[in-house]
């Protein structure tokens, strides 16, 4: 467990600063509004190129366009929002306003000590915009247990 959580955050770090050197080179910014372009720019085309040969360029583009919600963020959906988020997606919202507890380390590779006492979903959001600045990462604050509507 420790092994794979070393791996995967070696990985948000290497992808961080892959990127970042990569957009400054290439005069990018980070990419925190809505990405509408309907071609893949070359930026794009190299970073999700294991991707574009999997299932090719037009399913890449959907995959840019969709918005993500993650209710809840425990093991299996920390697991599937690094996927998404690494696939590129447009958007992830997560919603998960339980305390981080030290059990949740065991199982999130996106919490560390520090979080504990805090939202989950607060306390991942910078971990998992950190690997990939294309892709915009943010929690709403919504109570479904206790919201008549939901």
């Amino acid at each position: 467990k420790q092994w794979y959580q070393r791996r995967v955050r070696g990985m948000i770090n290497t992808a961080s600063l892959t990127m970042a050197s990569q957009q400054h080179e290439q005069g990018e910014s980070s990419s925190k509004g809505k990405r509408k372009a309907t071609e893949l720019s070359e930026f794009e085309a190299q970073l999700y190129d294991r991707g574009i040969r999997l299932w090719g360029v037009d399913a890449q583009k959907r995959i840019r366009e969709s918005e993500i919600l993650l209710i809840g963020f425990k093991a299996v959906n920390a697991e599937i929002c690094k996927n998404i988020v690494l696939a590129g997606v447009q958007r992830v919202v997560i919603i998960d306003n339980e305390l981080t507890t030290e059990g949740d380390l065991g199982a999130n590779i996106f919490l560390t000590e520090e979080h504990i006492n805090t939202k989950r979903g607060e306390a991942a959001v910078k971990n998992v915009q950190a690997l990939n600045n294309l892709v915009t990462v943010e929690t709403a604050d919504l109570d479904l247990q206790n919201n008549e509507k939901y």
